[in-house]
């Protein structure tokens, strides 16, 4: 299958096949080029040249993108590649009979063993696209699923403006279901509540949606007040735990996506259900996002804490390391004098000099007695 990337399909992330704008050599050698069976195949069929050239390009364009083309899309240079590996040199303006197109058609869909569109083929695109609505709000991502649904099942696919009017009528009608459900969970507190949020204040000419949408800030310390403030805010409005339930987290975040995007007078223009919908998504990851910043900044605070404490002990233990070698030397020292053969007098003497070298009877006195209390911290 050959898919045209600068294709507008491309750029709303349809994966609808279509056929490249220019096919190279290479795509008409992989796309268009009959093997053994298909030429037995095509003579089974169609009796003159120019009928089997038709025939196998119906089949070799169904076998690339799923479906057939109308015959003013056939690329020519396609026509022409069939023509060359059949060996016939009719004009391709005689390749294409209208009392034939619908018998080929059959005979295509048949070989490859593919079910018409019809209302089967309908009907599993319609339920495909209501399950993926249930959690999607992009159309695309309806035609995408169908599309996917339709190839495995061996069905083959509309045009692609029959999908997208699908998509479009499911993706209101499940929107719409799923903001009733919403509504019918609001009593008329929430529901004004809610609409509160979309007044504009005379003197500061900003509503309260418009702080709802915007960004609490960067979780620091300077800013755990207004955090605090805006989760106390927060939980004073609406809870849209309990009227949310039943959406998948996915749906509610791009509801969310959506009414950031708004300004309250746009969202105002709304139906109710569809408002209150949007405003309760928003409040919801608004509820989200402030916790997730307070414990980003909670455990800031923490590391922060841990570090300090890390660089105390270490200070502390440099200290208490140093009076342990201080006093050990002292002893070591005394130990020295004391096994000497100097006379008794000397020793004390030495002994002196030594205590006040490490600061003194008293200091050694003091770190000694404050040695034990330091190892049993």
């Amino acid at each position: 299958m050959s898919i045209d990337p600068s294709a507008p399909q491309a750029a709303t992330r349809l994966i609808y096949p279509k056929l490249a704008s220019h096919l190279t050599p290479a795509d008409l050698h992989r796309l268009f080029s009959p093997n053994y069976e298909e030429r037995r195949w095509v003579p089974t069929i169609a009796r003159t040249s120019s009928s089997q050239v038709a025939l196998l390009v119906h089949l070799k364009i169904f076998q690339a993108v799923g479906r057939f083309l109308p015959i003013e899309e056939i690329p020519e240079a396609a026509i022409e590649h069939v023509a060359r590996a059949l060996g016939a040199d009719e004009e391709i303006r005689h390749l294409y009979s209208d009392s034939t197109l619908y018998r080929h058609h059959s005979a295509v869909l048949e070989r490859l063993r593919i079910t018409a569109w019809g209302a089967a083929a309908r009907k599993l695109a319609r339920q495909t696209m209501v399950d993926i609505a249930q959690v999607r709000t992009d159309p695309a991502d309806l035609v995408n699923t169908a599309v996917d649904a339709l190839v495995r099942h061996r069905f083959e696919l509309p045009s692609l403006d029959a999908l997208t009017r699908l998509a479009g009528r499911v993706h209101s009608q499940v929107n719409t279901a799923q903001w009733q459900r919403i509504g019918a969970r609001l009593n008329e507190g929430k529901r004004a509540a809610l609409e509160a949020l979309l007044a504009v204040d005379a003197a500061t000419q900003e509503s309260p949606f418009a702080v709802l949408r915007r960004a609490p800030g960067r979780a620091t310390r300077r800013n755990l007040n207004a955090l605090i403030d805006r989760h106390q805010w927060l939980q004073s409005l609406p809870d849209p735990t309990s009227a949310l339930q039943a959406i998948a987290d996915a749906k509610v975040l791009q509801w969310a996506n959506e009414a950031r995007r708004l300004k309250a007078p746009e969202l105002r223009e709304y139906i109710a259900p569809r408002r209150h919908a949007l405003l309760l998504a928003v409040l919801r990851h608004a509820r989200g996002q402030v916790l997730d910043d307070l414990t980003q900044m909670l455990l800031k605070l923490v590391r922060k804490i841990e570090w300090k404490s890390e660089q105390q002990y270490d200070e502390w233990y440099r200290g208490r390391r140093a009076t342990t070698d201080s006093l050990i030397r002292a002893f070591h020292d005394s130990l020295i004098v004391h096994e000497s053969d100097d006379e008794p007098a000397r020793k004390m003497e030495q002994l002196e000099a030594l205590y006040a070298a490490h600061g003194g009877r008293d200091k050694l006195r003091e770190s000694c007695c404050r040695h034990p209390r330091s190892l049993s911290f």
